[in-house]
Protein backbone atom coordinates (compact mmCIF):
# COMPACT_ATOMS: atom_id res chain seq x y z
CA UNK A 1 0.00 0.00 0.00
CA UNK A 2 1.18 3.42 -0.97
CA UNK A 3 0.53 6.24 1.02
CA UNK A 4 -0.32 9.21 -0.54
CA UNK A 5 1.25 12.46 0.82
CA UNK A 6 -1.04 15.59 1.57
CA UNK A 7 -0.76 19.19 3.14
CA UNK A 8 -1.33 17.59 6.18
CA UNK A 9 2.07 15.19 6.28
CA UNK A 10 3.84 18.31 4.99
CA UNK A 11 2.98 20.55 7.93
CA UNK A 12 3.46 17.91 10.29
CA UNK A 13 7.15 16.92 8.72
CA UNK A 14 7.43 20.97 8.80
CA UNK A 15 6.70 20.80 12.40
CA UNK A 16 8.94 18.25 13.10
CA UNK A 17 12.14 19.22 11.19
CA UNK A 18 11.50 22.60 13.64
CA UNK A 19 11.60 21.30 16.58
CA UNK A 20 14.40 18.74 16.07
CA UNK A 21 16.62 21.84 14.82
CA UNK A 22 15.46 23.92 17.59
CA UNK A 23 16.72 20.96 20.22
CA UNK A 24 19.79 20.58 18.31
CA UNK A 25 20.38 24.43 18.88
CA UNK A 26 19.70 23.46 22.32
CA UNK A 27 22.28 20.30 22.61
CA UNK A 28 19.21 18.30 23.12
CA UNK A 29 18.64 15.02 21.37
CA UNK A 30 16.05 15.32 18.65
CA UNK A 31 12.74 13.57 19.15
CA UNK A 32 13.31 13.43 22.95
CA UNK A 33 12.03 15.13 26.03
CA UNK A 34 13.31 15.93 29.17
CA UNK A 35 12.54 13.73 31.68
CA UNK A 36 14.41 13.45 35.39
CA UNK A 37 14.58 10.30 37.37
CA UNK A 38 13.34 10.32 40.97
CA UNK A 39 11.90 13.35 40.85
CA UNK A 40 8.17 14.94 42.32
CA UNK A 41 6.47 17.12 40.20
CA UNK A 42 3.25 18.92 41.98
CA UNK A 43 0.33 19.39 39.47
CA UNK A 44 -0.81 23.25 39.70
CA UNK A 45 -4.02 24.48 38.08
CA UNK A 46 -3.71 28.25 37.18
CA UNK A 47 -6.96 29.98 37.26
CA UNK A 48 -8.48 33.66 37.45
CA UNK A 49 -10.37 34.66 40.44
CA UNK A 50 -11.04 38.25 41.64
CA UNK A 51 -9.15 39.62 38.83
CA UNK A 52 -6.04 38.20 39.85
CA UNK A 53 -4.08 34.75 39.14
CA UNK A 54 -4.44 31.90 41.40
CA UNK A 55 -1.74 28.85 41.18
CA UNK A 56 -3.17 25.89 43.42
CA UNK A 57 -0.80 22.94 44.29
CA UNK A 58 -2.65 20.14 44.04
CA UNK A 59 -1.26 17.52 45.81
CA UNK A 60 -0.74 19.91 49.24
CA UNK A 61 -3.68 22.71 49.02
CA UNK A 62 -1.11 25.69 48.56
CA UNK A 63 -2.11 28.54 46.70
CA UNK A 64 -0.04 31.26 45.22
CA UNK A 65 -1.37 34.88 43.69
CA UNK A 66 -0.17 37.54 41.28
CA UNK A 67 -1.27 39.48 38.39
CA UNK A 68 0.00 37.11 36.09
CA UNK A 69 0.41 33.15 36.44
CA UNK A 70 3.90 33.41 36.41
CA UNK A 71 3.56 35.34 39.49
CA UNK A 72 1.74 33.26 41.11
CA UNK A 73 3.79 30.04 40.55
CA UNK A 74 7.04 31.74 42.01
CA UNK A 75 4.85 33.09 45.11
CA UNK A 76 3.58 29.08 44.86
CA UNK A 77 7.21 27.82 44.77
CA UNK A 78 8.14 30.05 47.69
CA UNK A 79 5.60 28.62 49.85
CA UNK A 80 5.95 24.89 48.84
CA UNK A 81 9.57 25.23 49.82
CA UNK A 82 8.84 26.74 53.27
CA UNK A 83 6.05 23.96 53.95
CA UNK A 84 8.75 21.76 52.96
CA UNK A 85 10.70 23.15 55.43
CA UNK A 86 8.60 23.58 58.42
CA UNK A 87 7.83 19.94 57.37
CA UNK A 88 11.58 18.88 57.88
CA UNK A 89 12.01 20.77 60.97
CA UNK A 90 8.79 18.93 62.63
CA UNK A 91 9.67 15.95 61.40
CA UNK A 92 5.92 15.24 60.11
CA UNK A 93 5.56 14.31 56.54
CA UNK A 94 1.89 14.72 56.69
CA UNK A 95 2.36 18.67 57.05
CA UNK A 96 3.49 18.60 53.22
CA UNK A 97 0.71 16.46 51.87
CA UNK A 98 -2.81 17.44 52.22
CA UNK A 99 -4.69 17.13 48.80
CA UNK A 100 -6.95 19.95 47.38
CA UNK A 101 -10.42 19.16 46.87
CA UNK A 102 -11.44 16.86 44.63
CA UNK A 103 -13.03 19.48 42.28
CA UNK A 104 -9.84 20.84 41.65
CA UNK A 105 -8.19 18.12 40.53
CA UNK A 106 -11.29 17.32 38.09
CA UNK A 107 -10.48 21.12 37.15
CA UNK A 108 -7.23 20.29 36.45
CA UNK A 109 -7.60 17.21 34.41
CA UNK A 110 -10.10 19.39 32.25
CA UNK A 111 -7.45 22.31 31.74
CA UNK A 112 -4.71 19.65 30.76
CA UNK A 113 -7.27 18.06 28.36
CA UNK A 114 -7.98 21.10 26.23
CA UNK A 115 -4.27 22.28 26.94
CA UNK A 116 -2.94 19.14 24.95
CA UNK A 117 -5.80 18.96 22.38
CA UNK A 118 -5.58 23.22 21.76
CA UNK A 119 -1.59 21.88 20.90
CA UNK A 120 -2.35 19.31 19.07
CA UNK A 121 -4.65 21.28 17.08
CA UNK A 122 -2.76 24.41 16.75
CA UNK A 123 -4.93 26.47 18.30
CA UNK A 124 -5.15 28.69 21.84
CA UNK A 125 -6.92 26.72 24.68
CA UNK A 126 -10.70 27.59 24.38
CA UNK A 127 -10.56 29.18 28.35
CA UNK A 128 -7.49 31.23 28.65
CA UNK A 129 -9.07 31.42 32.59
CA UNK A 130 -7.23 28.49 33.22
CA UNK A 131 -3.90 27.59 32.93
CA UNK A 132 -1.77 24.43 34.04
CA UNK A 133 1.66 23.41 35.36
CA UNK A 134 4.08 21.05 36.80
CA UNK A 135 5.98 22.67 39.72
CA UNK A 136 9.25 20.25 39.94
CA UNK A 137 10.37 19.81 43.32
CA UNK A 138 14.09 19.62 43.84
CA UNK A 139 16.07 17.63 46.49
CA UNK A 140 15.62 18.70 49.80
CA UNK A 141 19.40 20.16 49.95
CA UNK A 142 18.55 22.61 47.41
CA UNK A 143 15.15 24.30 48.79
CA UNK A 144 17.27 27.11 49.57
CA UNK A 145 16.74 27.29 53.88
CA UNK A 146 19.22 25.36 54.74
CA UNK A 147 19.94 27.19 58.10
CA UNK A 148 16.64 28.94 57.71
CA UNK A 149 14.73 29.12 61.08
CA UNK A 150 10.76 29.58 62.11
CA UNK A 151 10.89 32.30 64.88
CA UNK A 152 7.82 32.29 67.47
CA UNK A 153 5.50 35.41 67.03
CA UNK A 154 4.20 36.58 70.07
CA UNK A 155 0.76 38.03 70.78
Amino acid sequence: MVRQHNATDKRYNEIVMSTQAARKDKGQSPGTFDVAASTVVLNVLGYREDGEWVALALEMDLCGYGRTFGEALQELKDLVATQIHFAQLKGQSDLVWKPAEAVWFERFADARRERLNALVQHREPSDPSYDVAGLILPPSHSLGLEGAQFVPVET
